[in-house]
């Protein structure tokens, strides 16, 4: 708008100085209100096509301010749309490792058992074998 607006206030502005230049020369070199009228009628006729092209440079700005704003929101979307991504895959490597910590949890608690299972079957049947001595032992008393 201010480009048109410096364009057409100078087109006018030099429109009204030759109206009113060929209307003194008319007159004979002298200024007269014939001229001064002619030359303001010049200038407000620019001003009126400055007043033309409003609509025009209004819209032209307005569309440069909706292509800015769906610009931005086109990256916030693409931005957020990453975010989410990212902290998709976070949780999945999350859910990863609890699986795989719980899977190596269960072997651990497995071979824990078992190992168990057979210290106390082997501790059974020494103590089982300590009760069979002694109950020789104590029928030989006899």
């Amino acid at each position: 708008f201010q480009s048109y607006k410096q364009s057409y206030t100078a087109a006018g502005k030099r429109a009204m100085a030759d109206a009113m230049g060929q209307a003194a020369g008319l007159t004979g070199g002298y200024g007269s209100s014939y001229s001064q009228t002619v030359g303001e009628q010049q200038y407000a006729e620019y001003l009126q096509k400055l007043n033309d092209v409003l609509p025009e440079t209004y819209a032209m700005a307005y569309q440069q301010y909706r292509d800015e704003k769906d610009d931005l929101f086109n990256q916030y979307s693409m931005t957020k749309d990453m975010a989410d991504t990212e902290y998709r895959r976070h949780q999945d490597d999350m859910d990863n490792y609890y699986r795989e910590t719980e899977y190596w949890q269960g072997v651990a608690d497995t071979a824990y058992d078992r190992k168990w299972d057979a210290e106390e079957r082997d501790y059974q049947r020494e103590q089982d074998a300590y009760e069979k001595k002694q109950k020789s032992k104590d029928n030989l008393a006899e």
